[in-house]
């Protein structure tokens, strides 16, 4: 042969190795990014999503007036108190879909005073004006287990907290602290009375002696955490459906001379509100929580839209709603909600999947408006996209996933003037199994 056709043999030879090996490499890395990478799907890819077929409403469920919560009368200058029926006509003007007032029927401190009949229906008929398709309106009231203001400072008395209960159109009846004395007994009334109900606000604090160098930092201050969820299972009737989330409330931090009202010595307080820890820590125990953001509000220091709860419901009523609620389908909102779905064929927030399937991830938002979003389970971040990396729709393996819930946690670039907190929305979880 001659050499001038062997060197031509082998040259495609060569290249015909080379080829092979591109493609062997190729594969390999397709198969590396199809199981430890979430692949991104473009809109058009998969456009049908089970939340497509829900309405999109967005309210507040927890609010206070004048009408009937003893707190909410504001007597210093520039503050301003409204009625039940003023409260509506906000939340109407600041376009909320369904707000719901849940006033303090009974003071905290002697003599125990409760709100009188007529000041609960003026209340109630406040609500009843509203039509479902201009603002679908709710009225309940907030229960609170401790009749002394500082038991959450004190963790040998039991406390359970503050609890929001959302009543159904046409139900008056209520009960309170000295008739419901725990969450058990409270979520048996619910679940008569077919109510749902909220843990309000939950606290996480840390307490410091005064003398504590914050520079130093060389010893461990303790947490003050009490069990808000301590109840059983979810409550008769599964009637526990979530606790208030998002950054935090409002804060104590300093130095509190508290013993003139707590019988406590000065104490360095630093306080969460609201706390993604505590929801958290419930969650990874069992519970089967939804994500709720709520104002509430007592006055105008906290406008209407700024926490706020998603909900996806069936129909546009206060049925659609209740029913939302208690299958867990919300999202929690602090300023503007990121436009996010989190779903596994057609199972979707609250709902459980086998591991096998895929979890879809899929947010619509402005190129800018995103600094993180989060896949989380209780204490661990499983995935996390930076930027606009995060928009898009994702598509993640969930038997890569421990079982247990898992939801989504967006943070977003813009942050509120007024407490400087910046634009976050929460997702209720699914739970894989």
């Amino acid at each position: 042969m001659p050499l001038s056709m062997m060197t031509v043999r082998l040259k495609i030879i060569f290249l015909k190795s080379v080829w092979q090996l591109r493609k062997l490499f190729f594969l390999s890395v397709s198969a590396f990014y199809l199981v430890f990478v979430p692949v991104v799907v473009s809109a058009q890819e998969n456009s049908i999503s089970p939340y497509s077929r829900l309405f999109k409403l967005r309210g507040d469920l927890h609010i206070h007036s004048k009408t009937a919560s003893f707190d909410s009368i504001c007597l210093s200058p520039g503050c301003r108190s409204f009625s039940a029926s003023e409260q509506f006509t906000e939340a109407y003007q600041a376009g909320l879909d369904f707000a719901a007032v849940t006033e303090h029927l009974r003071h905290p401190l002697p003599p125990y005073k409760k709100a009188s009949e007529q000041q609960w229906h003026k209340v109630i008929a406040s609500a009843q004006r509203y039509r479902p398709e201009d603002m679908i309106t709710f009225y309940g009231y907030e229960w609170g287990s401790s009749m002394q203001s500082c038991y959450w400072l004190d963790a040998d008395k039991k406390d359970y907290g503050h609890r929001v209960v959302i009543l159904p159109p046409g139900e008056s009846r209520y009960c309170l602290a000295d008739q419901c004395r725990t969450p058990d007994e409270l979520a048996r009334f619910m679940a008569k009375v077919g109510a749902v109900g909220i843990t309000a606000h939950p606290w996480r604090t840390l307490i410091v002696d005064p003398k504590f160098n914050e520079q130093k930092r060389d010893s461990l201050p303790a947490f003050l955490s009490r069990n808000y969820f301590d109840y059983r299972g979810n409550g008769q009737d599964d009637v526990w459906i979530g606790a208030e989330v998002g950054p935090d409330f409002y804060s104590i931090s300093g130095q509190w001379a508290l013993s003139p009202i707590c019988e406590q010595p000065k104490l360095r307080l630093d306080t969460q509100t609201v706390t993604v820890p505590e929801w958290e820590d419930a969650l990874a125990n069992g519970k089967w929580l939804a994500a709720i953001s709520s104002s509430d509000r007592h006055f105008d220091f906290i406008p209407f839209g700024l926490r706020t709860t998603v909900v996806f419901a069936k129909e546009r009523s206060h049925q659609g709603i209740m029913e939302a609620l208690r299958a867990r389908r919300t999202l929690a909102a602090y300023m503007m909600p990121f436009n996010v779905e989190l779903y596994s064929g057609s199972a979707m927030f609250g709902d459980t999947v086998d591991k096998s399937k895929m979890l879809s991830i899929k947010l619509d938002a402005d190129s800018g408006s995103v600094e993180e979003m989060q896949l989380n389970r209780p204490g661990e971040t499983i995935r996390s996209w930076k930027g606009d990396n995060a928009i898009g729709l994702f598509r993640i393996p969930a038997q890569d996933i421990p079982s247990g819930p898992v939801w989504v946690h967006i943070i977003g670039t813009e942050v509120d003037d007024n407490l400087h907190l910046q634009r976050t929305t929460i997702t209720s979880p699914i739970w894989l199994k």
